[in-house]
């Protein structure tokens, strides 16, 4: 009977371990609701003109680059953003958060200065 339960062993040993799963992996799984990339689309440049237009009423300011964009699928759509402005002739970095509503609209959640990491000296 011991030679019997080995065999069964090493049978049952070898069918879990030579199985390999049939299931495709997700190499890249991201939680529902979580912020993705977003490409630099007409979109994304729309909630960019937005948060500029909000931050600089009086209209002197631009855009000159989206450094960052990632949406967030909500009850519209959340558009997270690293922008470079121009406003009376110099430039700067905002990070900022503008909520597409559903019926098209935007309005600003956050946005503030981006204040650049200072180089070490050693």
């Amino acid at each position: 009977m011991k030679p019997l339960a080995a065999l069964l062993v090493t049978v049952g040993l070898v069918t879990v371990l030579g199985c390999k799963s049939s299931a495709p992996e997700q190499p890249n799984y991201k939680p529902v609701g979580s912020y993705n990339a977003a490409p630099t689309d007409d979109d994304v440049r729309a909630a960019a003109d937005a948060a500029i237009r909000s931050a600089f009423p009086d209209g002197k300011a631009s855009l000159v680059a989206i450094a960052k964009a990632e949406r967030q699928v909500v009850a519209g759509l959340n558009y997270r953003m690293t922008l470079v402005v121009q406003h009376n002739g110099q430039e700067a970095t905002y990070a900022t958060v503008v909520w597409r509503k559903l019926d098209g609209t935007h309005d600003v959640a956050s946005w503030s200065v981006v204040i650049p990491k200072k180089k070490s000296d050693d």
